[in-house]
This record gives structure tokens, C-alpha cells and sequence, in this order.
């Protein structure tokens, strides 16, 4: 065969290029590699064009896109060699055949930018069209295709299934209204988020709770309904007492009733060919019964069902207990809600060897539901707090607590710079600040943005892998947004020019990131996190996980929980305002100052959230708290620090919930409580100090020095975690710090 010129410039090209990349970060950006020749005679099937060229190829391409909308003027040349770059992966002789698939379902709206999204889509030609064929059978079933991926990810392909996720998704958008809030309202593509996102979680709750219950939770909000698919959505076929929980809280999905409406089925038939068989027909009737009776007996309420999913995953790997738990599920009586809540509050309290904490009591507390779905690493701390109660039975809680060997360290090191222990450890109601002020929200959507370009600027990034980084940036521009450096000059405290720093700023098509943009991008941080391998696998280098589940934790959850809550009307408001000293002592109180602050020490919810039994039961650690109108909005974390030779006062980040952050009569309020209290500890001319990191208050204006400290106290075996440099540590009362610090007096 003779090769023309053309054809020769155009295979020693391709053949001295790198062998693409088929990653799925490098599938946009391969140049295609094709078999012109068997292009030309898959997509035509007359010879009008005898000399196969680039030029050709393309308008042959080009004439095949004519017939698909989807692809307009703008992006059909992009269009055009994602195609070929699919195309390409199977042999020649493939090509009309996967063109067909990829031209129909242009046809029906879904692009070749869609079908890269799907991971694999070129592992082979079988799995492509068993892939495409899912993908348009799914797509006539109407789910939509930006949430295709997970459903074919988690394995979900039964069309029944993927008709009940179809169906509760136009539920939840008819009933959107119900998932806002005063403050913010859920939009469509809101629902589509919370709904299908995790769509075998979604599947699970469903058939846990039932279509009625499940759409009833929508009352409680979105977030709400959030927590319940990601708890619940883990009760599946394989959970201990499954079908005896699904006969509780939805019967009609349950294995019995669906054999006896089976056997019903079978018996009709037969009883219709003979109508005087007594004994078919008294089957029939017991059979219908034990169904009724299956309905009668379940649970009605929601939120029974709610909590009965709770419970039973709190009891999960004690199926005993469970079983003892199940009647009681059901029974609303007075008796029977408080065997229910003893049970629960004695199965979260049963110590190693068996025995009940009943010095402590968690009947009464409203954080129950996140006591109940708190983690692994949780559940553990708290259980050495229970376990060694138990070996102190005649002790009162505080007793037992400073008799820790790392307690008594912790005194004997206070003891020597005269720190007055006890009114470091004990609770005084007397001791605290009382105002009235003013809340005025209309400066909140700045301080949303505040956090979040926070966030970009934490240190924590610099352990993060550059090229994950540089991920989330591309992200970001691809829709307009841009993270620009900006440099700024930094002075001492007495204005003379000190240094130059730089900080990332968000920028939209070259202007300030504005709050209305702040729900999109944070969709699109969403949306390259929970893809990615890196943000979502557990990293064997300890300070790398560390950076990975913290950052996680704030761009995802925390500054959704503040965009959310800053999204209403400008108010002002006055309240009564208080800043006192926690009662460490209350296990019942302190183990939740994390969900009070809502950080990322939240018990159920926080990445943190190992450490809140740790800041009970070690006493080198105390907290500020702070009350409005007589509710807790938040705290900060405090320490004994050595420096400079001296005893110090060193407040960790305070923590505000979003509608109180950045108030300054709240800050200076919480200052003079710590000079106050450095009074109350025999020091009162102590320094006060705040530690560099993620404080909900301003700092700008205050001294910032670099100092060598130590952490006066000891946690013995224990870590604790610091918000400074936002790790976990050993204290022992000599391990050198040297971090910058704010000085507050």
C-alpha cells in the first residue's frame, strides 16, 4: 500500500509522542491517537472521501456530532477528541460500535464529559457497554446523571432500587421547603446532594424506616435527615437482628411478612379452584393476621424508628443486649420509655467487667443521639474513663479523676509555680462575667469568607501532597474560581514595618469571592473531595491523616454549617451574655463543649472527637465557656504554659457558634474572664496568652510573639489534642514548644 506524504507526517508523529497517560486526572488531556482509515469506514458508509487526512477525519467527526444538541459550536472540538480519545481504547475494528453508543446517548442529553466521569469507562469493550447500557437505562428511569457514578460505584443496578432512589428524590424536591430553613432554603440540586450522594446509604435507610417515616424526618431539616442516612444508612441485611429490627420499624419489608404474602398469593389461587376447603381458607386467614398483626405491632412514631436505628447501632456488636432492648423500642408508656433509656444510658455506661456506671447519667442529655453514634476511637477513651470508675466504686467521680497518677503529677507541677489546683479543677458558680449585648449579623457573610480563605491559609496544608492541592485549585477555576496570593505588610506592636506575608485570597472572574458564590464553590470542594482517593482513604503517615481528616472536616462540614446559618436577613439582636468556667467535674456537660462550640471536637459528628474524654478526665487541660441567654454557644480550650520562666495563662482557639463569631464585646469579655481567673488561681499577674490558630474571634492588633514554651502538667499515656499546631501529644510538663503566640495582657 502505498502511504501518501500526509498520512507518513502524521504516523511519525503519533509514534514519536509519549504513550498517554490512562489515569483518570489524564483522560481530558490525551491528545487522540486514531485509525482514520477505520473512522472513515465505520462512520460512513459511502466513499466520498478517498484520501484519508486530519482534515478529513475531522470533518467526518464533526458530520457525526451534527445530529447530537448536546454539543454546541463552542465545545464540539473538545467534543470531538474526548470521542476519538474513547474510541481509541479498543481496537479499530470497535470503533462503530462504541460511536453508537457514545452518538445515542448524546442523543438523550448525556455527553462524553459525563461518561468520563464514570471510573473505567475504558477498561474494556465489554464493560463499556454493559456500562453504557446501565447508564441509559438508569437514565430512562429519570436519575439524573451528575450522580450516576456513585450509584454504578456502589453497585446498585437493580431497577427497582434505582426506581425507589428516582422516587424519594422528586418527594424531596417537592418537599424542599420542608428541608430549609428560616435562614436558608435547600435548593434542587441541595436535595439531589443529600439524597443521592451516598445512594446505597439512602437505599438502606429507606428500607429501614419506610417512604412515610423516611419523608417524616424531613420535618427535622436537612441536616437532621443527613445524619440519619449517614447512621442509619449502615443497617443492611448483614446487621446483627436485622429482620427482627425491620419487623419493628418497617414490617412490610420484612422477610416473614413478605414470605406470608407470598404463601397468600399461592393459597388464593388454589382456593379459587375449590372454594369449599376449609382448611386453604383458615391458612389464608392466619396467614393475613400474622401480617396485621405485624403491622399493629411495629413502630409508628418517626423518631421512634430513628432511635430504635440508633440504638441498635450503639448495640451493634452486642446482640444480646440488643434482643433485651428490641420490646422496649416500641412501648411509649412512662414504664417503658424509662426501661428504654436506662437501657441505652446503662449499655453506653456498662464498664469492661460488666458493671454499671450509675455515677454518671445520660438519660436527660440532648446529645444522646451523637453519644450513641460517636466513633471507634471515642468510644474507647470513654471507656477507660468507665472502666477505671469501676475499680473505685465508693469514690464520687472527681475524686476518682485527680487520683490519676498523671492528675497528681499535674498537681505536684502546679504546685511548684503556686497554681492553685483546686480552683483550676473544681467548679465555682460565683466566678464568671455578665453582660448584655448586642448581636448584629449583617457582618457574618464576611466572616464566612473569613474562614474559609482561612482554611486555604492553614499550615495544615503543607502536609497535605502538593498535587492534592493543586487539585482543588483546578477545580476551583475550572467554574471561575481562583486562589490568588496577596501579599501584605506585617508590623510590630510599636508600627514599624516589620516583615512582608503573603495569604491566598478567593478570587471570581478576577474579583473578591462574594457569600452568594460561597454555595457553589463549596459544591465543587464537595465534589473533588468525596471523589478523591487521597481526601477519603486513611493515610498511614501520622501527621499526613491528621491534616487530611481535619481539613476534611472544615471545608466539608464546618463552613457548610456556617454558609448555611449566615444565609437570611441582616438582624440585630440583644441577649444576655455570660463567660464562666467549665464544670470539667460534669462528665454530663463537658464531654459535649465540642458539640456546644460546634468544632471539630464534636462528639458523633468531629474528627476530633476522640479527645473530649481526654479534656475530661486530664487536668492539665480546663475551659471558658460562653452562654447566651442562658444556652452554651461556645468555649475555649486553656493550659498552664511555662514562659519564660513564668507561669502563664495560654488559651487554645475559641470556638463560637457562626452567629456569634467575631464579636468584639464577646472577645474582650472573654479576655477579662481570663485575667479574672488568673486572679482566682494566686497568679494575678500572670500573662495571658492565645495560641496562632482558628480563632472565631478577631486578633488583629495584638501582640504577636515567638516563644519556647512547655505545657505545665502531665496526660500520663494518654495524647491530648492542641489546636496549635492542630496534633495530638504526650505531655509530661517538658516537652519544648516554640510557637508564635498572641499576648493578651
Amino acid at each position: 500500500m502505498r502511504i501518501s506524504q500526509i498520512q507518513y507526517n502524521y504516523i511519525n508523529r503519533c509514534n514519536n509522542k509519549p504513550k498517554p497517560d490512562n489515569s483518570p486526572a489524564q483522560q481530558t488531556k490525551a491528545p487522540a491517537q486514531v485509525n482514520f482509515q477505520g473512522l472513515l469506514y465505520f462512520l460512513t458508509k459511502d466513499k466520498r472521501f478517498d484520501v484519508v487526512n486530519e482534515k478529513n477525519a475531522k470533518k467526518l467527526v464533526e458530520k457525526g456530532l451534527e445530529n447530537c444538541p448536546i454539543y454546541n459550536n463552542e465545545n464540539v472540538q473538545d467534543a470531538m477528541s474526548k470521542i476519538l480519545y474513547i474510541a481509541k481504547a479498543y481496537d479499530d475494528k470497535y470503533y462503530r460500535a462504541v460511536l453508537q453508543k457514545i452518538f445515542a446517548l448524546g442523543k438523550d442529553d448525556i455527553s462524553i464529559y459525563d461518561l468520563l466521569e464514570f471510573k473505567g469507562i475504558t477498561r474494556s469493550l465489554s464493560h463499556f457497554e454493559k456500562q453504557t447500557d446501565r447508564i441509559s437505562q438508569a437514565n430512562k428511569l429519570g436519575y439524573p446523571i451528575a450522580f450516576m457514578p456513585k450509584l454504578f460505584e456502589r453497585d446498585i443496578h437493580n431497577p427497582n432500587d434505582i426506581k425507589k432512589l428516582v422516587d424519594i428524590r422528586e418527594e424531596g424536591l417537592i418537599r424542599k421547603d420542608k428541608l430549609s430553613y428560616s435562614f436558608w432554603r435547600a435548593e434542587a440540586d441541595d436535595v439531589e446532594e443529600l439524597l443521592l450522594s451516598e445512594p446505597k446509604y439512602t437505599l438502606n435507610t429507606l428500607n429501614f424506616l419506610g417512604k412515610k417515616s423516611f419523608l417524616a424526618s424531613f420535618e427535622e431539616k436537612y441536616d437532621f435527615v443527613g445524619n440519619i442516612i449517614d447512621n442509619l444508612g449502615r443497617i443492611d441485611e448483614e446487621f446483627p437482628l436485622y429482620e427482627e429490627l425491620l419487623r419493628l420499624t418497617n414490617p412490610t419489608e420484612s422477610k416473614l411478612y413478605l414470605e406470608n404474602r407470598e404463601k397468600i398469593t399461592t393459597l388464593k389461587k388454589l382456593y379459587q379452584k375449590n372454594q369449599e376447603d376449609n382448611e386453604l381458607k383458615n391458612k389464608i386467614n392466619n396467614l393475613t393476621k400474622s401480617n396485621r398483626n405485624l403491622v399493629e405491632n411495629a413502630i409508628k412514631n418517626p423518631k421512634d424508628k430513628i432511635l430504635a436505628g440508633q440504638a441498635a447501632i450503639l448495640m451493634k456488636d452486642e446482640p444480646k443486649k440488643l434482643r433485651y432492648l428490641l420490646p422496649t423500642l416500641n412501648d411509649n408508656s412512662k414504664i417503658g420509655i424509662r426501661k428504654r433509656n436506662k437501657m441505652l444510658n446503662n449499655c453506653f455506661l456498662t464498664n469492661s467487667y460488666g458493671q454499671i456506671e450509675n455515677r454518671i447519667d445520660f438519660r436527660k442529655t440532648k446529645f444522646i443521639p451523637e453519644l450513641i453514634c460517636s466513633d471507634f476511637n471515642f468510644y474507647n477513651n470513654f471507656k477507660a474513663l468507665i472502666d477505671n470508675l469501676a475499680k473505685h466504686p465508693n469514690k464520687t467521680v472527681e475524686e476518682v479523676i485527680n487520683k490519676y497518677d498523671f492528675n497528681k503529677e499535674t498537681q505536684k507541677q502546679f504546685s511548684k509555680i503556686n497554681i492553685n489546683y483546686n480552683n483550676w479543677t473544681k467548679f465555682n458558680p460565683q466566678s464568671n462575667i455578665k453582660k448584655v449585648i448586642t448581636i448584629d449579623t449583617s457582618t457574618q457573610k464576611q466572616h464566612a469568607i473569613k474562614n474559609l480563605e482561612a482554611d486555604f491559609n492553614d499550615e495544615l496544608f503543607s502536609k497535605i501532597p502538593p498535587e492534592e492541592f493543586s487539585k482543588l485549585e483546578k477545580a476551583m477555576s475550572e467554574k471561575g474560581y481562583h486562589l490568588i496570593e496577596q501579599s501584605s505588610a506585617a508590623y510590630t506592636n510599636d508600627g514599624f514595618f516589620d516583615s512582608v506575608q503573603s495569604n491566598f485570597k478567593i478570587f471570581k472572574n478576577n474579583s473578591p469571592v462574594k457569600f452568594d458564590d460561597l454555595p457553589e464553590l463549596m459544591k465543587i470542594l464537595k465534589k473533588e473531595m468525596t471523589n478523591s482517593e487521597f481526601w477519603n482513604k486513611p493515610n498511614d503517615d501520622p501527621a499526613i491523616e491528621n491534616a487530611r481528616k481535619t481539613l476534611k472536616d472544615h471545608l466539608l462540614r464546618l463552613r457548610n454549617l456556617e454558609i448555611r446559618g449566615t444565609n437570611g436577613p441582616d438582624t440585630k439582636e440583644t441577649v444576655n451574655f455570660e463567660v464562666l468556667k467549665a464544670d470539667m467535674n460534669n462528665i454530663e456537660h463537658s464531654l459535649f463543649l465540642g458539640n456546644y462550640a460546634s468544632c471539630c471536637t464534636a462528639v458523633g459528628s468531629g474528627c476530633n472527637q476522640w479527645t473530649a474524654p481526654i479534656y475530661t478526665f486530664c487536668k492539665l487541660a480546663s475551659a471558658i465557656e460562653v452562654k447566651v441567654n442562658n444556652e452554651y454557644v461556645g468555649n475555649t480550650m486553656c493550659y498552664i504554659g511555662n514562659i519564660d520562666g513564668k507561669p502563664a495563662l495560654i488559651l487554645d482557639n475559641i470556638e463560637l457558634q457562626h452567629k456569634y463569631q467575631y464579636n468584639d464585646e464577646i472577645r474582650d469579655t472573654i479576655f477579662a474572664y481570663a485575667r479574672k481567673l488568673a486572679g482566682e488561681l494566686n497568679q494575678p499577674d500572670m500573662p495571658v496568652y492565645a495560641f496562632p490558630n482558628r480563632h472565631k474571634v478577631y486578633m488583629d492588633g495584638l501582640e504577636v510573639v515567638q516563644k519556647d514554651f512547655n505545657i505545665v502538667g502531665s496526660t500520663g499515656d494518654c495524647e491530648i489534642y492542641l489546636d496549635f499546631d492542630a496534633d495530638a501529644h504526650k505531655i509530661s510538663g517538658n516537652e519544648e514548644f516554640n510557637s508564635y503566640l498572641y499576648r493578651i495582657s
